[in-house]
């Protein structure tokens, strides 16, 4: 998977040299990160939109049209890892911020 200075997000096939799949349009500005949760099914795309997208998708790498959750920011997103679990996951800024969120609620630990 590659995020792209086009705001969307492109799933290739390593052997074929070609795109399997792509969200157009995933975020309003570049994506600058991505993590795929093969445990939940998910997909985190960091933006330069301030914004940290949570994607489904099922086992052939389809992603429904619309992300699952939105998180907003006050700056762009440039990094998103998971805990070993994937229960967490935590991400930075481009201001310094690190940001330890809650996936399964859904929610912004402090």
């Amino acid at each position: 998977m590659i995020g792209c200075w086009d705001n969307s997000i492109y799933i290739f096939n390593i052997l074929y040299g070609s795109i399997v799949n792509k969200i157009i349009d995933a975020h309003d500005d570049s994506v600058n990160c991505l993590l795929v949760d093969h445990c939940n099914s998910r997909l985190l795309s960091g933006s330069s939109d301030c914004t940290l997208k949570i994607w489904e998708f099922n086992s052939n790498f389809i992603f429904n049209n619309k992300p699952s959750h939105n998180i907003d920011n006050n700056s762009m997103i440039t990094i998103i890892r998971a805990t070993n679990n994937h229960n967490h996951i935590i991400y930075g800024d481009s201001e310094g911020y690190v940001y330890f969120y809650d996936i399964l609620n859904l929610s912004v630990l402090h």
